[in-house]
């Protein structure tokens, strides 16, 4: 409740930076010129199993958009300006669940080659 002599101040940039995306608690937090990218990931709660940290980018208020590079096995974060988002993305399918796809496509293959050979086989036993 406002009373005489308070003062309602809108700042012309917002304060605050939203995480979004793969991680445990998606939130607003209030910006600090002090705090790194990961910093802000880690006030959202960190990443999920499910996050692709190497895919995540910000968007800044102005539109424009960063992302997460990697020189060498070092990754580098955009930096973080006040009223940004930042998104970590998912990953797009499981290693291991490619991996036994593929294992069951190799299986069905390999049981109907070996089908195709026996029914070759018996045919040229019956022609002889």
């Amino acid at each position: 409740i406002l009373q005489d002599g308070d003062e309602v101040n809108i700042p012309k940039i917002l304060q605050t930076v939203r995480i979004e995306g793969e991680i445990l608690y998606p939130t607003t937090v209030k910006f600090h010129p002090e705090l790194k990218f990961i910093d802000y990931v880690s006030k959202s709660g960190g990443f999920t199993k499910k996050s692709a940290r190497g895919k995540a980018f910000i968007i800044y208020p102005n539109g424009s958009v960063d992302r997460t590079r990697k020189f060498l096995f070092v990754k580098i974060h955009p930096k973080v300006e006040p009223g940004s988002e930042i998104i970590i993305p998912g990953k797009t399918e499981n290693t291991q669940a490619q991996i036994a796809q593929f294992g069951g496509l190799v299986a069905t293959l390999s049981a109907t080659l070996t089908t195709i050979i026996t029914i070759f086989g018996f045919l040229k036993l019956n022609q002889n």
